[in-house]
């Protein structure tokens, strides 16, 4: 989906990450939130050969 024109504009994958590691104290008592992986969602995925 992130890549579909204009879904990338409206994604704040840092505040995603800090959201959901901190804010579930039940399963992060210590908000640990981690850096990485930095994934590249632009990438080329080769999914048009498998699903057209």
């Amino acid at each position: 989906m992130y890549q579909i024109p204009g879904i990338s504009s409206t994604v704040n994958m840092e505040h995603i990450r800090k959201h959901y590691y901190g804010s579930h104290p039940s399963i992060n008592p210590y908000g640990i939130i981690p850096q990485g992986p930095n994934v590249d969602y632009n990438a080329p995925h080769d999914r048009e050969r498998l699903f057209l």
